[in-house]
């Protein structure tokens, strides 16, 4: 399954000239193999990329704000290039729209969108009214190694699976980042 996977992402590369995948719901992925699937995934298209000589960028989407997706292999991270930043975006589209309901009632303040420019992140350990995915945005990576045994795994996996509706990742196609992915040639 895993190189199904794999394969399938560098296929949107070299069959539909796209410069970018965005990988939704990241934070339902409750993988703790060896080498997690997302940094497989970085490292596969890392690789394709250096080959190939083409740019191709994996983007992280995340409820958790965990950086470590973005950080490098060497320092701890899966490698992906970029994070979606929900907060700002959260922040910027209850400023614009007024909607508060669901998740952007967590949402709606200046403050909330400059910290969001100058830091990244807004949330990042405090409790949120919401409670669409987790009631706490903490970092479930670095929570499971510490309360981790078997029943503990069922009872998260049973619980994001629950709260997501799904307990997957989809990979989708994003638009382009530098020029709209013309003659990849992959």
């Amino acid at each position: 399954m895993r190189r199904f996977f794999l394969e399938n992402a560098l296929f949107w590369a070299a069959d539909y000239h796209i410069d970018a995948l965005r990988l939704d719901a990241l934070h339902a992925i409750v993988d703790l193999s060896p080498q997690p699937f997302v940094a497989e995934l970085a490292e596969t298209v890392r690789r394709a990329r250096e080959r190939r000589g083409r740019k191709f960028y994996l983007m992280a989407e995340s409820d958790l704000n965990d950086v470590r997706l973005i950080r490098t292999p060497e320092s701890g991270g899966y490698g992906l290039d970029a994070h979606w930043n929900d907060d700002f975006h959260h922040a910027l589209h209850t400023l614009l729209t007024a909607e508060q309901a669901g998740y952007y009632q967590d949402f709606g303040s200046l403050e909330q969108l400059a910290q969001g420019w100058r830091e990244g992140f807004i949330y990042s350990g405090e409790s949120v009214l919401s409670g669409t995915i987790f009631a706490h945005k903490a970092s479930l990576t670095r929570i499971l190694p510490s309360i981790l045994d078997a029943s503990a795994l069922r009872e998260k996996e049973a619980h994001i699976k629950k709260a997501s509706g799904h307990g997957r990742a989809c990979i989708s196609g994003s638009l382009p980042l530098d020029g709209g992915g013309v003659g990849w040639g992959w």
